[in-house]
């Protein structure tokens, strides 16, 4: 018979031993992870079949684990909380479930009465938001986390790529995956703004860049959504707020990390290009349909069947010559934290190396970060972060227009009937030129990007509750780029004699510094006198930012070896530079309160001023508040017998004011071209030489329209959302969020006579609603652990206002239209395809051009004028998607460990066009999907248009349509990891205190309906002048000393 009591004594354990003695009966006592155990006299013979109950000291438990540890015997408990197990005295019991701290039971008689206590964990669980901590229990604001475990045994290379489908409502597009440069783009809760969309990144209470960070030095990550979250951070906060915390020192003698991977790359899909005989057919095709002399005979043809002279009649695949062979991929990681109450420390050092799918791209990147924390006396604590990021990137480039672009761009154009190389050994040459002889001549862009963060802190408590903080932050940059082009010369096969020559050689020489100088003074009280807690912050921030650069451009050197500036020819070069400064200056606050552990209030607000504008409108001031309930606590809710199954219920909701000021040029790590730090302002710019008295002197004009009434863009954001949990097993969490950013920053049309751009104007107005959910479970199955976290959201983005127009193109594929979203296709509805000249001749409308007939697209009238011009065009889909999903799962069974992520995207369309289809002409080859085209005589149900080679009627480019946009739907195994933790008694023999081996691959499978050959992921309006995605295969090890 089990039996609950209470005892008060002292040396309890001792003390009912001894009463127990000869009694038959035994006694359990945990308590918050500490266990008395029992030594009986009588427990040295062997007993069978040991049963017990399990409670946490009011109700049964059932569905625990119970494992004899070192065995395979478990069970786990009934409804009632009882169970029974083949054990024998001496056996040690593992109990154990989600929600309970685990507890490890010596048997030392028949039966067992445990009692669990619950695992406060998720109750004091804390998440950082902006300037301080605050328990998940108690955040009123959609504010959601992921630790340092969420990132572990990934080959991702950047941040974005580590937290892309883990935070609902935030929307990640990995468009490249070009070593250095594979950072993606970033938007949380949609598209609000055509300007600086991009969200806040702080790191370590500083605003920073995450492109800078080691992903194995980050502790945790927080994502502020709303406005009552993110208005502490006001005129920056409008695209919401991305907090990084990096890893700090702890108690106990040094310990020393080693983590580490190596593998390789691969694009994850290319397309398929025609070979030399099926691209002569088609041309020949085209050329018959418009009437003219075909361009191979039939011997031609029968040549590139045949393939029997390469120098005649090639069949070159550009694409196995641009990606020869896999990319090379390694990470090297070493980390030591340790400390004593007084003085804390962590340092790491990190290094990653990258090798391209192609010739000459690569990345090398060198991390050092280092945290010290030291208590200096009971009130004053000092904290010191210094972190260097040096990084390397080698980027080929060609002659034709200088960039890596272009090289992709070739690749997927030059036909197939043009050779690489001669049996001479002289380059083939057709078009743009020859992308592989471009890469053969190691033309580079050497990039070195120096990034420095110094952060220091001191905090003194001045009395009980009463925290004053001083903070300065100092952050340069120093990008360096030497890009020189060579000449390349092509020679006639026959004759040998010189022909093309793509040219000059140059050398471009740039260089980009900048600082930012941060102070913050942060005045905190925290008190809790009975059911009242309060939390005040009260803050100052003056930021100043500096940046200047300098470029210098020569030609014509004597050879492409000599690469040095001043052997280029004075003759054509330019010299460019300049600077700029911008000043923001910040009050904010903030209060907290929490009445009984179950009412929650919060308020902030936040004063900025900036450099950037004049007048009333260079300050503004940004306020929000939210509220919660946790209805759980209610003694209602106690009673109602939910509690049996439900352990948080909070209800919460808030509104706040966000602002933005930065336009899209302005970024920290190159500069702008434009004068859009200062649209507020006249600027005068240097450089505008004029004459006078028959010489050239130097000056300078205004170059940009200022607007002395410009004023902030302003966005209010609304949400309401609730936390549920089911005896922590079961986690939900849901949110509906509305957002208006009014006064949005655009240039309104001026007339030609005016001289200078178009004047910067608070012009439009753009909403973005929608629902995210997230759903976590844990469990556990004997010695099977299992989690599952999955997060969906539905994103409406819609324009409300622009310009006082209904509708404004933007470039060739978009429009700004209202009620669509901001990035908008924009083109012609196709109705089919003309299967006979008949049929459009009878249609009564007049296509694009007057050569229409069978085997043309069929567009809509949509006016009904009888003609297909540009008033027919109408909204076709959008490249933001409306729906984003993660799935994560995690299984654990004795030493193994196996973790899927799948991540994806739903109603999102992208647009192909130019060389990422192929057109038909001879300057360009056609993909294969041109196979199935329209042909009177043999195909007449052809899905595709007949074949042209000049195309207007039929082209993405000059007619674009929704015949062209593809659905870009798509669902990824973004990460598998399979991993072997090798037991202690093997570590033990070297050493050490723990190794890991593990397996992952990024990026493997792809699910989509996308074009075949290119990723969906693929920029929204691509020609095929890309770095590919890549997916990657690596075997780490982790090692701790």
């Amino acid at each position: 018979m089990i039996k609950k009591f209470s005892i008060k004594a002292p040396f309890k354990p001792i003390f009912l031993s001894l009463l127990l003695t000869g009694t038959g009966s035994s006694a359990l006592i945990v308590k918050a992870g500490s266990m008395g155990k029992i030594d009986y006299s009588y427990a040295r013979h062997l007993q069978q079949g040991i049963r017990g109950k399990v409670t946490d000291g009011t109700n049964p438990l059932s569905g625990v684990t119970v494992i004899v540890k070192g065995s395979a015997k478990a069970t786990s408990t009934d409804a009632s909380g009882n169970f029974s197990i083949d054990a024998k005295v001496g056996d040690v019991l593992t109990f154990s479930s989600v929600g309970y701290e685990p507890q490890e039971v010596k048997v030392v008689g028949a039966t067992v009465s445990v009692q669990l206590i619950s695992d406060n964990e998720a109750l004091e669980e804390v998440v950082v938001v902006g300037f301080a901590r605050q328990k998940k229990v108690n955040l009123t604001g959609a504010v959601q986390a992921i630790s340092s475990k969420d990132l572990e045994d990934r080959p991702v290379t950047n941040v974005s790529s580590a937290i892309q489908g883990k935070f609902a409502g935030v929307t990640i597009s990995q468009n490249s995956g070009q070593p250095g440069k594979d950072n993606g783009t970033i938007r949380i809760r949609g598209l609000g703004t055509i300007n600086n969309a991009n969200p806040l990144v702080i790191v370590d209470g500083i605003e920073s860049s995450m492109n800078n960070i080691n992903p194995n030095d980050i502790e945790n990550i927080s994502v502020l959504k709303d406005g009552p979250s993110a208005a502490i951070y006001g005129s920056k906060a409008a695209n919401g707020v991305i907090l990084i915390t990096t890893k700090k020192g702890g108690n106990g003698k040094p310990q020393l990390n080693y983590t580490g991977y190596a593998g390789i790359q691969d694009p994850t899909r290319l397309p398929n290009y025609m070979d030399s005989y099926d691209h002569a057919v088609i041309l020949n095709e085209a050329l018959t349909n418009e009437g003219k002399a075909i361009r191979f005979s039939e011997a031609d043809l029968q040549g590139f069947k045949s393939g029997s002279d390469p120098d005649k009649y090639p069949n070159t695949d550009w694409l196995d010559l641009l990606y020869q062979g896999s990319g090379f991929q390694q990470s090297h990681n070493l980390q030591v934290t340790g400390g004593t109450d007084d003085v804390k420390y962590m340092a790491s050092a990190g290094y990653l190396g990258q090798k391209g799918v192609i010739k000459i791209a690569a990345s090398d990147r060198y991390n050092l970060r280092t945290n010290i924390g030291a208590k200096v006396s009971e009130r004053l604590n000092l904290d010191l972060g210094l972190a260097y990021n040096y990084q390397r990137i080698d980027e080929p480039v060609n002659p034709y227009t200088g960039d890596m672009a272009q090289i992709f761009r070739q690749s997927n154009r030059i036909p197939s009937f043009i050779p690489y190389k001669y049996s001479n050994g002289y380059y083939g040459y057709y078009g743009d030129g020859n992308p592989i002889a471009w890469l053969d001549m190691g033309s580079v862009d050497k990039m070195i990007n120096k990034h420095t963060q110094v952060n220091f802190s001191g905090e003194f408590k001045i009395m009980d509750g009463l925290k004053f903080k001083q903070v300065v932050g100092f952050q340069p940059i120093d990008n360096l780029s030497s890009k020189f082009v060579k000449d390349i010369q092509y020679y006639d096969n026959t004759t040998g004699n010189p022909t093309s020559k793509q040219g000059p050689n140059n050398l471009t020489v740039y260089n980009f510094q900048s600082e930012r100088l941060t102070f913050q003074s942060l005045l905190t009280y925290d008190k809790k006198i009975g059911q009242h807690q309060l939390n005040v912050l009260g803050g100052f921030m003056d930021e100043t930012f500096k940046a200047d650069y300098s470029s210098s451009y020569r030609q014509n050197f004597l050879n492409n070896d000599l690469s040095e500036i001043n052997l280029g020819d004075v003759d054509g070069q330019r010299a460019e530079g300049g600077a700029k400064k911008l000043i923001l200056r910040s009050w904010f606050g903030r209060v907290n309160y929490v009445f009984a552990d179950k009412y929650l209030l919060e308020a902030n607000v936040r004063h900025d001023g900036t450099s950037r504008f004049l007048g009333t409108h260079r300050w503004s001031t940004f306020p929000s508040f939210s509220a919660g309930w946790r209805i759980s606590q209610e003694e209602f809710f106690a009673n109602s017998g939910l509690a049996n199954s439900i352990s948080e219920f909070k209800l919460r909701g808030g509104w706040g004011k966000l602002g933005n000021q930065q336009l899209a040029a302005t970024t920290d790590n190159n500069y702008p071209t434009d004068d859009s730090y200062y649209p507020g302002v006249f600027v005068i710019s240097p450089g505008y030489n004029y004459p006078f008295g028959g010489v050239t002197n130097p000056g300078g004009a205004i170059v940009n329209s200022a607007n002395p009434v410009l004023a902030w863009e302003s966005t209010q954001s609304t949400n309401i959302g609730f936390d549920l949990n089911f005896k922590n097993n079961l986690g939900i969490v849901v949110d509906y969020f509305d957002r208006i950013t009014d006064g949005v920053l655009l240039q309104l049309p001026v007339s030609s006579l005016y001289g200078l751009p178009a004047p910067t104007q608070n012009a439009g107005k753009v909403q973005n609603n929608g629902i995210e959910v997230q759903l976590n479970y844990q469990g556990r199955a004997g010695e099977l652990k299992y989690s599952f976290a999955v997060n969906g959201s539905y994103i409406n983005n819609q324009i409300k206002q622009w310009k006082n127009t209904a509708a404004e193109p933007n470039g060739t594929f978009y429009v700004y239209q209202q009620g669509s979203p901001i990035r908008s296709f924009y083109g012609y509805e196709t109705l089919g395809i003309y299967r006979t000249d008949e049929e459009y001749k009878n249609s009564g409308v007049k296509g694009v051009n007057n050569n229409v007939g069978a085997g043309d697209l069929i567009y809509k009238d949509q006016n009904g004028d009888g003609k297909i011009d540009g008033n027919d065009r109408v909204y076709l889909g959008s490249p933001d998607p409306k729906y984003i999903f993660g799935l994560t799962s995690n299984l654990s069974y004795k030493n193994f460990d196996l973790s899927l992520f799948f991540q994806g995207a739903a109603k999102v369309q992208g647009y192909l066009w130019g060389e990422a289809i192929g057109s038909i002409s001879g300057s360009d080859k056609p993909t294969d999907i041109y196979a199935d085209r329209f042909n009177a005589n043999t195909n007449p149900n052809g899905s595709m248009p007949r074949a042209l080679t000049s195309w207007t009627q039929n082209s993405p480019l000059s007619t674009p349509s929704d015949f062209w946009i593809q659905n870009a739907s798509y669902l990824r195994l973004k990460n598998i990891t399979v991993g072997y933790t090798i037991p202690k008694r093997f570590v033990d023999k070297i050493g050490i205190k723990g190794a890991k081996i593990y397996y992952s691959g990024q990026n493997l499978l792809t699910f989509t309906g996308f074009a075949k050959g290119f990723d969906p992921e693929t920029p929204a309006d691509s020609r095929g002048n890309f770095y590919p995605q890549v997916k990657t295969n690596v075997f780490g090890l982790n090692v701790n000393f």
